[in-house]
């Protein structure tokens, strides 16, 4: 990057200029931040759906299991939509019910949040949801490390504990800023690029805008919140070229969670984990059919076919 100079510098040498650099290149996973998670990967016996690698193996241990303990995590903030990770344990605990095994399962989950979501306005339905199933929340709590010759997961919280005899940990590795953007990161941010939360614009590189989860916007990255970054930084571009105010982003996020093969909900707030719904017409963080469908079926259509070309309606 030559930001005083307006260049991008690629990979083979070569310069492109550039009057206005948008950077959006999303975050990558960091394996080492928790001692002895790569090589537990490596051996197959820690999974996570978040590393496309990994995704198909992640059924096959599910449907593998019977017995034993398993541990799942929620990675600490910032992460890729990391509250999705609560979907491969909600359909795991689903499968293993309809299969009578459940109660032979000792099912763990780490959250880093003092609610599972740290939401309260959804909180008290995932935790309902989790007692149901007999899961044991660990609040507040991150994964130290991992040991898969000895099965046992280190959770650093309140109550430091470590679980033994750990049959299969679906550990959501941490995330941070890719390394090429150092020069234009906040380092407390985990990487992300030091823009102002509101505009998007950097704090000292003229001319510089980013967003998704590379930027460091003060709210939870996810796919959901791009749809309103877009329609605002467009906008702010257009408006700092003709010296007119920029527009504010307000955090605005949003969670799937899928709680079963039938139902889902979303958690849309803003960067103050404040519920902000885009409809009043029906709550949608009451997990529904309906939404579980549109999930399905719908969004995938809406997202290969307008979203990723652009078709961005507010």
């Amino acid at each position: 990057m030559h930001t005083d100079e307006r260049e991008v510098e690629l990979s083979d040498g070569a310069r492109v200029g550039y009057g206005d650099l948008v950077l959006a290149p999303g975050m990558e996973e960091d394996l080492d931040a928790v001692p002895g998670l790569a090589g537990a990967m490596t051996a197959g016996w820690s999974l996570t759906a978040h590393l496309e690698s990994q995704a198909p193996a992640v059924w096959d241990a599910v449907e593998g299991m019977s017995r034993g303990r398993v541990v799942f995590t929620l990675p600490p903030e910032p992460s890729p939509c990391g509250g999705t990770a609560l979907k491969p344990l909600f359909l795991a605990c689903d499968e293993w019910r309809r299969r009578g095994v459940l109660n032979d399962l000792d099912v763990h989950l780490v959250t880093p949040f003092t609610g599972v979501l740290g939401l309260p306005f959804v909180d008290d339905r995932l935790e309902a949801q989790l007692g149901e199933l007999g899961v044991s929340v660990h609040r507040e709590s991150t994964v130290a490390s991992v040991d898969h010759r000895q099965r046992t997961v280190t959770v650093d919280g309140p109550t430091p504990t470590v679980l033994d005899a750990v049959d299969r940990a679906f550990v959501v590795p941490p995330y941070r800023g890719q390394g090429w953007l150092a020069p234009l990161a906040r380092e407390e941010a985990s990487g992300q690029i030091d823009v102002d939360p509101e505009t998007m614009a950097h704090r000292s590189a003229p001319r510089v805008w980013s967003l998704g989860d590379a930027a460091a916007l003060d709210t939870r990255p996810s796919g959901g919140a791009l749809r309103r970054q877009v329609e605002v930084l467009a906008d702010n571009i257009a408006r700092s070229r003709l010296g007119q105010p920029l527009r504010c982003y307000d955090g605005y996020t949003i969670v799937p969670v899928t709680l079963d093969r039938r139902r889902l909900l979303l958690a849309e707030f803003d960067r103050t984990g404040t519920q902000a719904p885009t409809t009043r017409l029906v709550d949608l963080s009451v997990p529904r059919r309906a939404l579980w469908l549109f999930d399905r079926y719908v969004e995938p259509l809406l997202y290969f076919r307008a979203l990723l070309r652009g078709r961005l309606v507010p």
